[in-house]
């Protein structure tokens, strides 16, 4: 109805913030194809309109939501577009956060060190901003990067840093999913009883907020907790329980779709059936594994991606000539 009274006024700076938030409900929604269509309309709008900071907010999101589709190469060319933008007007939590959601792309297709070289970029320009909210962010994606690389007391330092910030802000809901990344480094390292503390209170504070993803999160780290404990004790007790939190953890991420947490609960329960000698679905979870791992980080896609920032790269280098 106030997009319909800003149009009659043909007031176009009210109907491009209408759009923005449209564009940011449908996200939030996940109905992605609305969310890019209304964002980009907003986002020309704005630039129009002289408001870039709003304009580049827009575009964040409609990346974020390509990112969110799997079209990572349209991800990527809206990032960039972000970073050229935002560099232009100074707009650091933009550039930031362009930086920060490349890197979660090439975190979720296994390239870590790019990741990490990126989520650096977006670290660097957050303090720059003084915005401590985001430089925990970047801090807890680094350790992510670096537990992925078997580096875990790295993982470790850095995910305490970021859990030190949000508890001085009082955020306790991202609490919960920080927590669990330094309960799986912990659990990485052998301290599988400081990782299960911390997975309770993880769990404790997931369920308080009702945030069904840090309840699988912490389910599905707690399982792999569950079978390390186990193989340095003996205890086949642990494999039990451990399966039963990874197949919760499996059941939430299923009704989310969200396949990264899917792939990491399908590898421990093929790895749980083996040590249960439930060998007919171990064959099925590995199997399950398999092809929603080749559905994120197909080869294909890892090139594109690559082709993408070669691109962007030789780009930059074309206009400082």
């Amino acid at each position: 109805e106030a997009l319909d009274m800003a149009t009659a006024l043909k007031s176009r700076p009210w109907m491009a913030q209408l759009l923005a938030t449209q564009s940011m409900i449908f996200s939030k929604k996940n109905q992605y194809d609305s969310c890019i269509k209304y964002g980009r309309m907003a986002a020309d709008m704005l630039r129009e309109a002289e408001m870039p900071a709003a304009s580049l907010t827009a575009l964040n999101l409609i990346a974020e939501n390509y990112s969110s589709q799997g079209n990572y190469s349209k991800a990527i060319d809206v990032f960039h577009e972000v970073i050229q933008l935002a560099e232009a007007a100074g707009s650091k939590n933009n550039l930031g956060s362009a930086y920060g959601n490349i890197g979660s792309i090439y975190l979720n297709f296994g390239i870590y060190p790019r990741a990490i070289e990126y989520y650096e970029k977006a670290l660097t320009v957050f303090r720059e901003a003084g915005d401590s909210i985001l430089i925990a962010a970047a801090l807890s994606n680094i350790g992510i990067s670096y537990e992925r690389l078997d580096e875990y007391r790295k993982a470790e330092d850095y995910q305490q840093q970021a859990i030190h910030i949000f508890q001085a802000k009082g955020r306790v809901d991202v609490l919960p999913d920080v927590q669990t990344a330094l309960a799986l480094a912990y659990a990485r390292q052998g301290k599988t009883g400081e990782a299960m503390e911390l997975l309770s209170q993880s769990m404790d504070g997931a369920v308080k907020l009702n945030n069904t993803f840090s309840i699988a999160n912490a389910a599905i780290v707690r399982a792999v907790t569950g079978r390390l404990m186990c193989e340095r004790t003996g205890l086949r007790q642990y494999y039990i329980a451990a399966f039963d939190d990874a197949l919760q953890g499996l059941t939430l991420s299923e009704s989310l779709g969200e396949k990264l947490l899917q792939r990491m609960a399908l590898k421990e329960l093929a790895a749980l059936s083996q040590h249960l000698n439930r060998y007919e679905e171990g064959f099925t979870y590995q199997a399950a594994y398999i092809t929603i791992n080749d559905s994120i980080a197909g080869e294909n896609r890892r090139q594109e991606i690559a082709l993408k920032e070669s691109e962007f790269n030789h780009a930059s280098a074309q206009a400082l000539l």
